[in-house]
């Protein structure tokens, strides 16, 4: 109900803000240019940049992410009208996006309004205004898939060169390692659901270079080291179940063998640590509950943990705030009640008490809602009658139901959004796949879902 309610009032704002009504010399210009076939393919090539370049350049989720924005910036004075034709569905997701940045911006008013703290939060509402343009433009569908198999496929190849060249135990990319490594398995996933729309139309070869990204993808989640983002490693027994219906028998055993086997080689390699520190959580968990040692990476999310449901009691509606919080933090380390290891971390490395302690029940309603929005639409979607008799429209909605159930389980040991990358990929991902999905005529996935008996 909130976000209906913002919806209405962010286009009530689109259409009467005075920037909505600013004169734009040559305005039938700028219509016809988003119909024109160039502009298209440039927008599109942008949009196929996010997923491509997202892990194997410096900074790579940024490129075309930033590019689209720009776009949509230029556009500005244009899109209220644009969001005016948007289906409701669409008009949500924006609005959902746009409210998260809005809540934020009341917690950073809050805490002392400093500017900084909304770089991160930003990048979800040039998410909302870039998707008005991709929608506006029709991105097709291949650029999408295409960007995922490149990308998957050049993070693979990028940590086996870090791994084997470089002799760098734990490759990350340009990134942190944890979060490196959880968007390479987000990508791996990507790639895998990718590989059913391609099987569809018949294009083997590509399907073939989809299942082979996926399996570098996952190497690369594997020579990481990471393990919050095992949580999200069910969610290929998801992928691949949706196959059942799609190919042969023989063929979805077929795949599912050959990746889980090479999966299963990579960790009972000797020369990969990625299972030894699997077997580490299950010795830190003992160390820190016998009171032997809390300065682990367990032990010390744990403390984070109780340091945040701590906070989040002071200030139960809207938070401490990022930089607030640190006081509260330093009491709790004063009254013996948190390790005083933690004092130097930002956040709870949990994305639910990190919202909950620094922005409230306010801010964990708005981060739930920009995981739950998305997975309902794309879940909609996925079991909407036109699903049922088009399957590569199905493909497409379990690949973006994808983007919101990894992050929910990367952010149980790992706050996503307190980087630039998770802050990037995540709203970004949705959008694209979201304008994939729109892209896909004919839609309506305003209608009731139909029953899936299988």
């Amino acid at each position: 109900m909130v976000v209906l309610k913002f919806s209405f009032c962010l286009n009530i704002i689109l259409e009467q803000t005075v920037i909505s009504k600013i004169p734009l010399k040559h305005t039938s210009s700028f219509d016809k240019l988003t119909e024109n076939n160039y502009f298209r393919l440039v927008i599109g090539l942008f949009a196929f940049s996010i997923p491509a370049l997202g892990l194997v350049v410096n900074s790579g989720y940024s490129l075309g992410s930033a590019l689209v924005s720009i776009v949509a910036l230029v556009y500005l004075p244009k899109l209220g009208n644009y969001f005016k034709e948007l289906q409701k569905n669409d008009k949500i997701l924006i609005a959902t996006f746009a409210s998260y940045f809005l809540v934020f911006s009341i917690s950073v008013a809050l805490d002392g309004w400093h500017a900084r703290e909304l770089d991160r939060p930003s990048r979800f509402l040039f998410a909302s205004l870039a998707l008005i343009i991709l929608l506006k433009t029709t991105v097709k569908t291949e650029f999408i898939l295409y960007g995922v198999i490149v990308g998957a496929a050049g993070t693979g190849f990028l940590a086996l060169y870090q791994y084997f060249v470089l002799d760098i135990e734990r490759p990350s990319g340009f990134q942190i390692v944890i979060a490196y490594g959880n968007d390479s398995l987000l990508l791996a996933l990507l790639a895998l659901s990718s590989i059913g729309v391609f099987l569809i139309r018949k294009r083997y070869l590509i399907a073939a270079l989809g299942l082979f990204a996926a399996i570098l993808a996952v190497s690369a989640f594997i020579f990481s080291g990471t393990r919050g983002g095992w949580l999200a490693t069910p969610l290929v027994a998801l992928v691949l179940w949706q196959y059942r219906k799609t190919i042969s028998t023989f063929a979805l055993m077929f795949i599912s063998s050959i990746f889980f086997v090479l999966i299963l080689a990579m960790l009972l390699s000797p020369k990969i640590t990625a299972l030894d520190r699997l077997k580490l959580v299950n010795t830190n968990l003992d160390s820190y509950f016998s009171g032997q040692s809390i300065n682990t990476s367990t032990g010390l999310r744990l403390e984070m943990w109780k340091s945040a449901l701590y906070s989040s009691k002071e200030k139960l509606i809207f938070g401490t705030g990022e930089y607030g919080n640190k006081v509260y933090k330093e009491r709790q380390v004063e009254q013996g009640l948190v390790s005083s290891k933690i004092s130097t971390f930002g956040h709870a490395h949990n994305e639910i008490l990190t919202a909950l302690s620094h922005r409230g029940l306010i801010g964990l309603l708005s981060l739930l809602s920009i995981y739950c929005v998305p997975l309902w639409l794309f879940s909609r979607a996925f079991f909407s009658n036109q699903a049922a008799f088009n399957p590569e429209l199905r493909m497409i909605a379990l690949g973006g139901a994808l983007v919101p159930l990894s992050y929910f389980a990367y952010g149980l040991t790992q706050s996503m959004f307190d980087h630039n990358s998770g802050s990037t990929i995540y709203p970004f991902f949705i959008m694209i796949y979201w304008a994939a999905l729109r892209g896909i005529e004919p839609l309506d996935t305003n209608v009731k879902p139909a029953h899936d008996s299988s």
